[in-house]
């Protein structure tokens, strides 16, 4: 399944990502994925991290063009029905496709969305994605793109995912000890206890492992020097692994907004039409998004939809 379509664990590793590097979107290939099996709700073990991420695959930062991305992510749709590992798991960017329409041709570039705006061919988006998409292994425009972190020295995603679910659920075992309530913010980069600002090493004091999971990497994502790189943008790149939390911001559907916002969201509602359960924890989680569970427990939202071709504009 998750190489035809959108799924809970495809949004979760690259929300996942999408947190600790801040990109503008991720964009990971489903063959990332190699676990042959639903994985139910649950304690979710090591043995678990590894049977669906066993590959050491580091995670890189690169500067896409708008055109690029969405040459990626044809690339990516281009033989469904056919389960592909090229089929892509996103954050950052929603868009329905025809799978009916002529390879190439497939995405509804009326639907294509990068952070909740339509995407800008000309405008130049950081994406997060695994060392081997960036070397153009998925589509190989990617390999053109200028790279800011160096795919050798990158975090392993396995590690990233096991460190965001020990830090979520510390979060979580600090608010059950502690009888309060910790939010998170809608963009990840806040939390606070019954609404005084908190600090999340707060909930870390007890470990005892060497590196705390605060840390949220394996090592440090060193930018890739140009000769006209300025320092201070170098500085700049240094802080795009500092640890957040998951943002609910930029793949939710829109609840207000103009005529085109309001027609994209009937769309991927009824997209999402059948999914009883993840809808009613859709609904709650669009009433109260800051409460701790989300970031361990993905939904599906309609980023990636069947449609057929739509003009969403009057």
């Amino acid at each position: 399944m998750v190489r035809s379509r959108e799924t809970n664990l495809g949004n979760f590793v690259a929300d996942i990502m999408a947190s600790v590097t801040r990109a503008d979107v991720v964009l990971i290939n489903s063959g990332t994925f190699r676990s042959d099996g639903v994985h139910s709700c649950g304690n979710f073990r090591l043995h678990d991290l590894m049977a669906i991420l066993p590959i050491n695959d580091c995670v890189v930062t690169i500067v896409v063009t708008g055109k690029q991305l969405l040459e990626a992510l044809e690339n990516g749709v281009s033989l469904v029905p056919k389960y592909e590992g090229r089929f892509p798991q996103v954050s950052g960017v929603t868009f329905g496709f025809n799978p009916g329409a002529p390879p190439g041709s497939r995405i509804v570039r009326d639907t294509l969305m990068v952070q909740g705006n339509p995407l800008d061919p000309t405008r130049e988006y950081t994406m997060a994605t695994k060392a081997y998409v960036a070397r153009g292994k998925m589509a190989t425009c990617l390999s053109k793109c200028r790279i800011l972190t160096d795919p050798d020295s990158g975090p392993l995603l396995s590690t990233v995912v096991r460190n965001h679910v020990m830090n979520a659920y510390k979060l979580i075992e600090y608010e059950r000890n502690h009888a309060c309530k910790i939010s998170v913010s809608t963009d990840g980069k806040r939390v606070t206890s019954d609404g005084v600002t908190f600090d999340p090493g707060e909930a870390f004091k007890d470990m005892s492992e060497v590196e705390e999971p605060i840390s949220a990497i394996q090592r440090s994502m060193k930018p890739v020097m140009h000769d006209n790189t300025d320092v201070r943008d170098v500085t700049k790149r240094c802080l795009l692994h500092v640890p957040t939390f998951i943002s609910v911001e930029g793949n939710a559907i829109p609840d207000n907004g103009g005529v085109t916002s309001q027609r994209l969201a009937v769309l991927r509602r009824r997209a999402l039409d059948g999914e009883h359960d993840n809808n009613t924890l859709l609904k709650e989680r669009t009433d109260d998004p800051t409460q701790v569970k989300w970031q361990v427990l993905p939904l599906l939202e309609a980023r990636i939809f069947h449609c057929e071709d739509a003009v969403l504009t009057e």
